[in-house]
């Protein structure tokens, strides 16, 4: 399970993924407002938290909110299949970069065009630091150009996820996936009405080895 929490607004809710239950209550706004709010938070929110568990999730975490799947950083871990990049050997993020491409097959390596390599929010600060310091990034694989970063032409995109790791590789080959359950209760109580909206959630991830790898800077 993981709990989501969704600020009050239009209509007051409480929500906690895996425990199944969300409920509603009509106020001053309205049935109208009902199908807006589901859309705008509710909705927005289970995508984001399970777009945190692709790559934070660990069941034997202590943070809720990471403990409803193990997520590929957890897989490979678990799998002995994380690939160490010594941080002194390599200190610049562009000869890190190369050393994850390398780790790649020919194979793989063909379609290129089609990888993406994902840093955490602080890692991507740090890289965008590193390439402020030079006077040019003329020939220069790590290229920053209108606010995105890239390295080789492969998108280094920033994710919710433990800092010192790279997750790379082909990512239609990354499968996250939910089903949902609804069912939707009205009781009347006196002058107002009270909706239970049941909803179950149920995530799966799963990503193929080789089409994707995952480093840790150590």
């Amino acid at each position: 399970t993981a709990d989501l929490s969704c600020p009050t607004g239009i209509l007051n809710a409480e929500f906690a993924l895996g425990r199944d239950i969300v409920e509603f209550y009509k106020d001053k706004y309205g049935e109208d407002a009902f199908g807006a709010y589901v859309e705008q938070h509710i909705a927005k929110k289970a995508e984001k938290a399970i777009r945190v568990l692709l790559f934070k999730g660990d069941r034997a975490s202590l943070a809720p909110k990471l403990k409803a799947l193990n997520g590929i950083i957890k897989k490979a871990t678990e799998a002995n299949d994380i690939t160490e990049i010594d941080k002194e050997l390599y200190e610049e993020w562009t000869e890190r970069f190369e050393q994850v491409l390398l780790a790649f097959s020919d194979e793989m390596l063909e379609e290129q065009e089609n990888f993406k390599i994902y840093v955490s929010h602080k890692d991507l600060i740090h890289i965008r630091s590193e390439l402020s310091k030079r006077p040019t990034n003329t020939g220069d694989k790590l290229l920053l150009e209108g606010g995105n970063v890239s390295f080789s032409g492969i998108p280094v995109k920033p994710r919710l996820m433990p800092d010192n790791h790279i997750v790379a590789g082909l990512t239609k080959f990354i499968i996250i996936g939910y089903r949902t359950d609804a069912e939707l209760k009205v009781e009347h109580h006196g002058s107002d009405w009270k909706y239970h909206w049941y909803i179950r959630i149920r995530p799966g991830i799963t990503y193929v080895p080789e089409f994707v790898q995952i480093f840790n800077i150590a």
